[in-house]
């Protein structure tokens, strides 16, 4: 009996469809797998040696999955430990993240040299009276000791500088100052063009 061609085809993809299936067990075993091996990494990270700890922090977020990125990152941002805090920040920055800056203006109405500056930032203006914009962190520039960023021109520019656990970021023409809240956010007041902002930006994933 000869068989067609999409008749073979679709007795191709049935058997590599039963083959590709994933039983229940199957499932169970990995996930019980991978929180065992989580276990093993926060046991690292809770080491009573300070420098082991750090190391072990440093390395998963440099070089870790996304979930073991987002363990380490967990643990030093809600840490009491300022150095731990400051490590955690160094980082974080380090790993080139993609920042999300949200400003609340504390005026009911904004001046148009600060809309031209968000708009010119490529920032998005929200209903509510919000604006948020979006950084990718490029490097860090060690004569200016700050990381910096590359703006829509293809220059480099400066957005942050980290003194202990207290991140000073650089918007439009003016610098703000930054410390971790109890949710792992920075917050802090930002001027952008005269114009003050309640400014936040999550680092927690």
């Amino acid at each position: 009996m000869k068989i067609s061609v999409p008749a073979a085809m679709a007795l191709l993809l049935a058997a590599v469809t039963a083959r590709a299936q994933v039983t229940l067990d199957e499932l169970d075993n990995r996930m019980t797998e991978r929180d065992r091996e989580l276990s093993e990494f926060a046991a690292r990270l809770n080491d009573p040696d300070p420098e082991k700890s750090m190391a072990a922090m440093k390395l998963l977020i440099e070089k870790g999955d996304a979930d073991q990125r987002r363990l380490a990152i967990r643990y030093g941002l809600y840490s009491p430990d300022m150095a731990v805090r400051a490590t955690i920040l160094r980082a974080i920055f380090n790993s080139g993240p993609t920042l999300v800056v949200e400003m609340k203006p504390v005026a009911e109405e904004t001046g148009v040299y600060f809309q031209r500056e968000i708009k010119a930032l490529g920032g998005s203006f929200r209903p509510d009276g919000t604006v948020s914009v979006v950084f990718k962190l490029a490097g860090y520039d060690e004569a200016q000791a700050c990381w910096y960023w590359i703006m829509p021109n293809s220059q480099e520019r400066c957005l942050l500088r980290l003194s202990a656990d207290t991140v000073s970021l650089f918007i439009g023409d003016s610098w703000g100052q930054y410390t971790l809240n109890p949710e792992g956010a920075l917050v802090g007041n930002q001027t952008v063009k005269d114009d003050i902002t309640e400014a936040r930006v999550s680092l927690a994933e």
